[in-house]
């Protein structure tokens, strides 16, 4: 019974749910965040809850609008997965070793955006059934939608990744180090990432393949070299900034179309991919900034609150066709009552 225990807490997912509360907890924050929209803890008031159990698309709550939303939620695991793997990976140096180390990577990460998925079905069918009154077959359809949307952003994201790193690592194979030393700033990073990968690493029994068998460590660590790790790490700059990139112009492009009904995503995608984002930025801070990166941002609010203060940067959005210069109208019961007459309704009527 202690050895089943025992290769349990040592087993890669747990590990790494360890080593996020340890060093990742603003990340943590951004799944909590999403279940507490959810679960109606976080601006209850304003019906936030409402816009993830009952998403629209093109004014109907459907199979569609609940596949958009789980394209959204699909992207944002991966972003979470993509960020963890830079900023984690050289704590588990077997996994340099490892065929296809990304995807088993994320296998093993899944857990957190398991659980969160598991407690939105929970609410979206609690939802469906008590307050919608939704059939059966209806709730199940939406389900469907939403678990489907999730399944395709991930099987396109292994796609992208199956393809690029088979690119990368034939490229790589014979030129890591005439890589490394046309930019010292990136052949100091990888360094080190090798460096701390020695120094930390978390005593790992078992991981999770892609067919989800458990299998075992050890042995790997006799076929571990500088070379396979450095692979390893440079690999991640250039996938990640390709898809960080992707997710922004995506974003970007929604926002330049959004006249376009059918660009007007439901507001839980929308909200879900502003989470995808926050993770990024998270991961950019702490992989640049490491133990600063709280510092910088505490350093970043204030200087912007201190900008927009001192008017340097507008915090005052103005309406189109209101004169501002003008003195202000009275806003009080009195001032309303006046306006309050049937000359007014007249006017607005005929207007």
């Amino acid at each position: 019974m202690r050895k089943i225990l025992d290769d349990i807490l040592y087993s890669l997912p747990v590990q790494l749910v360890f080593h996020h509360v340890k060093k990742n907890i603003a990340l943590l924050f951004v799944w909590v965040l999403l279940i507490a929209s959810v679960y109606g803890g976080i601006g209850r008031i304003y019906g936030i809850h409402f816009l993830f159990l009952d998403p629209e698309y093109i004014d109907q709550v459907n199979f569609l609008s609940f596949f958009t939303v789980g394209l959204a939620f699909g992207n944002l695991a991966m972003a979470f997965n993509i960020t963890c793997y830079i900023l984690d990976s050289h704590q588990f140096s077997f996994l340099g070793i490892l065929e296809r180390p990304f995807a088993k990577f994320s296998v093993n990460n899944s857990t957190i955006p398991l659980v969160s998925l598991v407690l939105y079905l929970i609410a979206i069918i609690n939802f469906q059934l008590h307050n919608e009154f939704s059939t059966g077959l209806n709730v199940i359809l939406n389900i469907i939608g939403l678990l489907l949307g999730i399944v395709i952003m991930f099987v396109l994201y292994f796609i992208y990744f199956k393809f690029t790193n088979k690119d990368i690592f034939k490229f790589l194979a014979g030129s890591v180090d005439k890589r490394l030393r046309k930019s010292g700033i990136s052949r100091d990073r990888v360094m080190k990432k090798l460096k701390e990968s020695k120094e930390n690493k978390y005593p790992v029994k078992h991981y999770l393949d892609l067919r989800l068998r458990v299998r075992s460590t050890k042995n790997l660590m006799d076929f571990y070299d500088k070379e396979a790790v450095l692979k390893v790490f440079d690999q991640n700059h250039f996938n990640s900034v390709i898809v960080e990139l992707t997710i922004i112009l995506l974003v970007v492009a929604l926002g330049a179309f959004m006249e376009i009904k059918y660009f007007q995503i439901p507001a839980a995608a929308s909200t879900l991919l502003l989470f995808s984002l926050l993770v990024m930025l998270v991961g950019a801070v702490s992989y640049w900034f490491k133990g600063w990166g709280i510092a910088f941002v505490l350093v970043l609010f204030v200087s912007v609150n201190t900008l927009i203060k001192t008017g340097i940067i507008k915090g005052f959005y103005p309406a189109r066709g209101l004169d501002y210069s003008e003195e202000k109208a009275e806003y009080t019961i009195q001032s309303l009552q006046e306006l309050n007459t049937e000359e007014h309704y007249y006017q607005d009527k005929t207007a």
